[in-house]
């Protein structure tokens, strides 16, 4: 079989739990390949996208905020919303897409996509299966708009959310969040530290910024340096943020306690290395981090889908919240100090996330029948 994946380049998530479906799919003899909706109305229009969400989230992430509630009360009107209208113009080019290219489902990591599919079935009739994978913890805005045959959700709860008359109970299915199965791996600190040529024998605190280094992670290295928490280490991810890593090595490496990481592959070793993540609270890399089972803190959560991962996690002991850098580290310290706290965390976090989902996706895709 051959498979379409529709996803976004606003954040790494969407693209990364394509790619774990990917993955899973090509270990069942399947073909699948990735394309960015947006580039069907040219390459402009999709640089635009993805590079306006990014600068938004690093620059002015209360205003990506406020954009979110706007969608939120769109979605709550009878109108079509402007993201619906948006990506139905390219409906016609990326039905002729899928019949050239024979594909025989489509599979959306992103809401692009998945109002992409809903314009095309509306306006050309059905010509493949059409499925969508939320990738975040909450019902995201214009959910009610879309049409799916399947829709995948993070867990019952949000299934129960998003049901509507465009996309019944029945269509709905609960298989987590899906990640590369690497996070899942059994290894041991000690063993993903020779990996990573990790040589410390300190505690490690690692701080995730995201793709594209969000957040002020210089001041958790300067709450941290204050804060004396002894025997312990700060990994600094910071993503492609090379201007990020440059200004913390200058200001900190004399102290052997701080180090960066650049955009590595290698986030899985990483997390199995460390003892303790301080993280932004994305849907992808905060079920990462519970299918690595590490305590987790979640840092300064965008408002949105941020903020609603965060309260999921925290609400089903899975995580704490901090509110600001110096929160993150006085909780970092309590934390550390709590060893059956840490250990509940982890319990929890392997019992309510499940690490197959990219499997039970590739399945489920694989023996549907209309």
């Amino acid at each position: 079989m051959k498979f379409l994946f529709l996803s976004c380049h606003t954040g790494e998530g969407h693209n990364s739990a394509a790619e774990a479906v990917i993955a899973s799919l090509k270990q069942r003899d399947c073909e699948a390949s990735i394309v960015d909706p947006v580039g069907f109305l040219g390459k402009y229009a999709k640089n635009t996208v993805s590079g306006f969400y990014n600068n938004l989230i690093k620059v002015s992430p209360s205003s990506f905020g406020r954009i979110y509630r706007i969608g939120e009360w769109c979605s709550s009107s009878k109108l079509p919303s402007p993201v619906y209208l948006a990506n139905s113009v390219y409906a016609e080019k990326l039905r002729n897409y899928i019949l050239a290219e024979h594909f025989d489902a489509v599979i959306s990591t992103h809401l692009f996509g998945m109002e992409a599919m809903t314009a095309l079935e509306k306006h050309f009739g059905k010509v493949v299966p059409s499925f969508g994978v939320l990738t975040d913890y909450t019902v995201i805005p214009f959910a009610n708009e879309i049409s799916l045959d399947t829709f995948f959700v993070p867990h019952d709860s949000i299934g129960r959310g998003i049901s509507n008359d465009k996309l019944p109970p029945e269509r709905i299915v609960a298989t987590g969040i899906p990640v590369d199965p690497k996070f899942a791996l059994s290894i041991s600190k000690d063993e993903a530290r020779k990996e990573l040529g990790i040589e410390t024998k300190r505690r490690i605190i690692l701080v995730m910024t995201g793709g594209v280094g969000c957040g002020h992670p210089k001041k958790i290295c300067e709450h941290f340096i204050e804060s004396g928490i002894e025997d312990t280490e700060l990994y600094i991810m910071v993503g492609k943020n090379e201007k990020l890593k440059k200004s913390i090595d200058e200001e900190y490496s004399d102290t052997g306690l701080i180090n960066t990481v650049s955009f590595t592959k290698q986030v899985n070793l990483y997390m199995k290395s460390s003892d303790l993540l301080i993280s932004k609270a994305g849907g992808l890399s905060t079920t990462e981090a519970a299918t690595s089972n590490i305590p987790l803190i979640h840092l300064r959560p965008i408002p949105g889908c941020e903020l609603e991962n965060a309260k999921f996690f925290e609400n089903f002991g899975m995580s704490v919240w901090a509110s600001d850098e110096l929160d993150a580290v006085n909780k970092a310290a309590i934390l550390l100090n709590d060893p059956e706290r840490m250990h509940d965390m982890e319990r929890l976090q392997a019992e309510i996330i499940n690490p197959h989902a990219a499997d039970d996706i590739a399945d489920y895709v694989i023996n549907y029948k209309l």
